[in-house]
């Protein structure tokens, strides 16, 4: 849990320190399905900042379940929380928009994505509809 918070501090705005932490997706994606809301929140994070510098961590995120996985965290996450988890969800879907969508077709999955951006957090709004436009199809 809290190696994850480690790497979502070292990675952010740091291309270099993302680029040597590409290696820690797997175990990243892992934390994901621990209890600890707190551990998935920073390892969303990390994922977000790791999987910014390129395709092979994106292709290695989704591989190990990643975007089910933050899809699963979408009711469960904290106000911060909630940033984390739309933001690996955009650097993912760079260039793996397919499987980011098909995580977030459901009906609940979207609903969330709604309340985020409805919320009032002027932040959450504007990377939750980043993010439905990055995906195109994606219609909340």
């Amino acid at each position: 849990e809290y190696a994850a918070g480690a790497l979502m501090n070292m990675t952010a705005g740091s291309v270099p320190n993302a680029e040597k932490a590409q290696g820690a997706v797997p175990a990243l994606v892992e934390i994901l399905k621990t209890e600890s809301i707190q551990g998935a929140e920073w390892s969303a994070g990390a994922l977000a900042n790791i999987t910014r510098v390129g395709s092979a961590p994106q292709q290695a995120a989704v591989d190990a379940g990643a975007c089910k996985l933050l899809a699963n965290l979408l009711p469960k996450a904290s106000s911060s929380g909630r940033q984390l988890l739309v933001l690996a969800f955009i650097s993912l879907a760079e260039h793996q928009s397919a499987a980011v969508q098909q995580a977030l077709s459901g009906g609940a999955e979207k609903r969330h994505l709604k309340e985020y951006r409805d919320s009032g957090d002027e932040e959450l709004r504007r990377h939750t509809n980043s993010l439905v436009s990055k995906l195109g199809s994606l219609v909340l």
